[in-house]
């Protein structure tokens, strides 16, 4: 799958690169750390969350995209599987990335 990009690498990677957007350091299919996930859950209340399924969506909306056939919020989305948390991107609320890379919807 993707990367290990733990929340302390963050800001290593800033300053290296000059880029300090979460979305330019981590990619959809990486795996982060429980740090992040926590701090990602205490920045503002979550748009959607599920804890004991490691289930977040930020509560800030990040951009937009098409779904059936309209323009909807996108928010930055972790979801855990297999022990790992992973980053899932902007998706639409209520949405994740399966072990495919599809985007489905959280039961």
């Amino acid at each position: 799958m993707g990367e290990y990009r733990p929340f302390k690498g963050w800001e290593a990677f800033a300053e290296k690169t000059g880029k300090n957007s979460y979305t330019d350091y981590v990619k959809p299919g990486d795996y982060v750390d429980q740090e992040t996930f926590n701090y990602f859950m205490d920045v503002m209340p979550p748009a959607s969350c599920r804890y004991e399924h490691r289930y977040l969506q930020m509560g800030e909306p990040h951009s937009f995209c098409e779904l059936d056939g309209k323009y909807v919020q996108t928010y930055l989305t972790f979801a855990g599987r297999n022990g790992k948390i992973y980053f899932c991107g902007a998706l639409p609320r209520g949405y994740y990335l399966d072990e495919s890379g599809q985007m489905v919807r959280f039961a």
